[in-house]
């Protein structure tokens, strides 16, 4: 009687499991491929001005959503995973001149921790969470790269509200 009692529990949890709904799935490819159509995609370029650069988001550990003046903007794919990177933190580019290009790096620093004693020559003393490796920069459409950023958070939330 004990083993039945035991396996009933056994295949009444196994039920209660398959009855959930599975984790949405999020991923930048994603919500890029609805938010953007190839033909989104302006240009892509492995350099652009530092100094068109005004804001950067952070949409996942793979990529990089940069606006830039006179309504440009970017997304940069890492050249590989940066891992401890998060979208509440402030990206810094090392500049070595004019342009952020690919093969640079960008440092990722909590908003905490962020002070102006952590800069000298352009360069980043210390104190960044994480370095990461900048990809090609492919030019979208600035409207677009709104949507894009709306459309990420809103998937990024609902993934939240589906894990607790």
């Amino acid at each position: 009687m004990k083993h039945l009692l035991s396996g009933f529990a056994l295949c009444w949890c196994m039920t209660v499991l398959a009855a959930e709904k599975p984790a949405p799935e999020m991923t930048v490819e994603a919500v890029l491929s609805e938010a953007l159509p190839a033909d989104a995609y302006v240009e892509t370029t492995d350099c652009i001005r530092a100094r068109g650069v005004k804001r950067v988001d952070v949409l996942d550990r793979g990529h990089l959503l940069i606006f830039g003046s006179h309504k440009r903007a970017w997304i940069n794919r890492l050249e590989t995973q940066c891992l401890g990177i998060r979208d509440d933190m402030i990206i810094m580019f090392d500049l070595w001149g004019t342009k952020i290009c690919r093969y640079d790096f960008a440092y990722a620093q909590d908003r905490s921790k962020h002070s102006f004693d952590n800069y000298r020559d352009g360069g980043i003393i210390g104190g960044y969470a994480s370095r990461c490796r900048l990809g090609p920069f492919e030019e979208v459409d600035h409207q677009q790269a709104e949507m894009v950023l709306e459309a990420f958070r809103k998937a990024q939330s609902e993934l939240e509200d589906f894990s607790g």
